[in-house]
């Protein structure tokens, strides 16, 4: 995540690879092109919005097995 410029990063919006903007940003989040990008959001992810966009890309990337056994696919955590 950490060698996505802005054009990048907006280029993986649409293709729905990062998340949109927070408010008052133009900036998109949490760009997941590749299994170091993975890494780093899962580490980075603090939301149930982040997190469940962190589970659906490593999803799509077949990369399941990354994700803390904690996480649950809508975002929540076991004990949250």
């Amino acid at each position: 995540m950490g060698n996505h410029n802005t054009e990048s990063r907006r280029r993986l919006l649409k293709q729905g690879k990062a998340l949109p903007p927070k408010p008052g940003s133009t900036v998109p989040r949490f760009p997941i092109e590749d299994g170091g990008d993975l890494d780093s959001a899962i580490h980075l992810a603090r939301t149930p919005e982040e997190r469940r966009f962190v589970y659906k890309r490593a999803r799509q990337m077949g990369q399941l097995g990354k994700i803390p056994a904690s996480w649950k696919p809508d975002g929540s955590k076991t004990g949250d």
